[in-house]
């Protein structure tokens, strides 16, 4: 948030709420930026801004073809399931396993686990 300070602040709050959402997601910049109402690039500024911040990491598309990759859009992921439950507004649910939900938390949480260890050794 004190970053975004220098920027538009109602915009960047926009954005959390959408950037929530959109955890483990391929990005369409455009999209975001609409539902936002800002430009694509100020969203792919605000996602640089969670990745330069340690909040969210990005992760390539990757395919067999190299051609293939360049097209895809890539994935963020919070760093933490609590901070990502916090912006979804879903600290209070009951999460039961099976549920779609849990099994997005559970891929964020395998990321972020493996982020971690990297950023170790």
């Amino acid at each position: 948030m004190q970053e975004a300070l220098v920027r538009r602040v109602d915009g960047f709050v926009r954005f959390l709420d959408l950037a929530g959402q959109m955890n483990a997601e391929p990005v369409n910049y455009a999209k975001v930026a609409r539902a936002a109402g800002v430009s694509a690039k100020t969203v792919r500024d605000y996602f640089s801004t969670l990745a330069d911040t340690l909040l969210a990491f990005r992760v390539e598309a990757w395919s067999y073809s190299v051609k293939k990759q360049l097209l895809k859009a890539p994935k963020y992921y919070f760093f933490n399931c609590g901070v990502l439950n916090a912006l979804c507004g879903e600290l209070r649910t009951e999460l039961r396993p099976s549920s779609f939900c849990y099994g997005k938390l559970f891929e964020t949480l395998q990321r972020s686990s493996k982020r971690t260890l990297n950023l170790i050794v």
